[in-house]
């Protein structure tokens, strides 16, 4: 819970808190196992639907947790009569087609997950700020674009779970900040997801390009598959598991990457020129490949050495250690043949760089 104290404390000297709530709010935080714990239980909702109108009203709510605010401002629901926790659903039933998704959280949590059935369904958390009693939240529809939208200056915070259906997404962009974005099975066409100091987390998504930008935490990628993909953070470990995705680009500093698991299926074959780049500073890059494939190989590194345990190795006979700059290159013989396969580039500072095959 160190982040979450570190966190009141920067509060507090900005006048966000006053010290009495800052007081209160470190009693309030859970000890490490009870986070375990919360960690573990889903998001639960209940709640009565007015088929008439087709609202929802929400009567009880856990949440699960997803970035360091989270546990901070159901904190501050609990002990300060100013900030209470308010909550709006929203549902839209009959869904075709959508040709844009935008939702935007603020302090807490952006998620989006499977619906079973075909309904947009929208779960909001939020707190308004003092003077702002009231709060104008519309999920509102136009030419097959669904936004979230309020006035971001009114609230403290804005928690946003969106249950999203089978059906065609061109775009879906989601925006928070100081908290994690999380993607559960979902298909769409184009992914943009921003935030910053907390993480990004992408399972079993399919999509066609994929954008996700945040800074001082992880992102997370796991059985995802789309053409091309873009990921960058700062000061954090990227690490990709089981993804098929032709054109991939990573890139942190002062952290690892870790790539296992590239599927080399008729997708990444099919590809034209298809790349993977990953690149950092102050940390190691670490690579697992498919067996049997031709790579194109280049790895430059400082400070540190490059090691290739491909059976049919692109630097066979090349220096791949020293003490300082150590840049190596070369492609195997299966890519020398036949001119196809995947392009790797590498690049470290002051970490070691490990090619190795499944």
């Amino acid at each position: 819970m160190k982040e979450e104290r570190l966190k009141i404390l920067e509060m507090l000297q900005e006048g966000k808190i006053t010290a009495d709530e800052a007081a209160k709010l470190l009693e309030h935080l859970p000890s490490q196992q009870e986070n375990k714990q919360n960690q573990q239980r889903p998001d639960v909702y209940v709640y009565d639907t007015d088929n008439e109108n087709g609202n929802f009203d929400n009567y009880s709510y856990t949440p699960r947790g997803g970035g360091i605010l989270d546990t901070i401002v159901d904190a501050i629901s609990n002990i300060n009569p100013h900030t209470p926790a308010l909550y709006r659903d929203f549902e839209i039933s009959g869904i075709q087609a959508i040709n844009l998704l935008d939702l935007t959280g603020k302090n807490s949590s952006v998620s989006v997950e499977k619906n079973f059935d075909n309904s947009i369904k929208i779960h909001c958390k939020y707190s308004p700020k003092r003077g702002y009693d009231d709060i104008d939240i519309h999920f509102a529809e136009e030419n097959g674009e669904y936004r979230l939208q309020y006035n971001q200056n009114a609230v403290r915070f804005m928690k946003v779970n969106c249950e999203l259906p089978a059906v065609l997404v061109e775009k879906l962009r989601l925006q928070t900040s100081n908290s994690s974005i999380n993607v559960e099975e979902v298909t769409c066409t184009t992914l943009d997801a921003y935030t910053s100091n907390a993480s990004i987390n992408l399972e079993e998504l399919t999509a066609k390009n994929i954008v996700a930008e945040t800074s001082n935490s992880s992102i997370n990628l796991e059985e995802v598959t789309a053409e091309t993909a873009k990921i960058s953070t700062s000061n954090a470990k990227i690490n990709v598991e089981e993804v098929d995705i032709p054109k991939l680009s990573l890139s942190t500093s002062n952290a690892s990457i870790s790539v296992e698991g590239l599927l080399n299926t008729q997708n990444t074959q099919n590809a034209e020129n298809p790349t993977l780049k990953a690149s950092t500073s102050n940390g190691g890059i670490s690579v697992t490949l498919p067996a049997g494939i031709g790579v194109k190989l280049s790895a430059d590194t400082s400070h540190g050495s490059v090691k290739c345990d491909l059976a049919d190795n692109p630097l066979l006979g090349k220096h791949q250690s020293g003490g300082g700059n150590l840049k190596t290159s070369g492609e195997n013989n299966l890519y020398k043949e036949t001119g196809r396969g995947l392009e790797v580039k590498l690049s470290t500072s002051n970490g070691g760089i490990k090619i190795s095959e499944e």
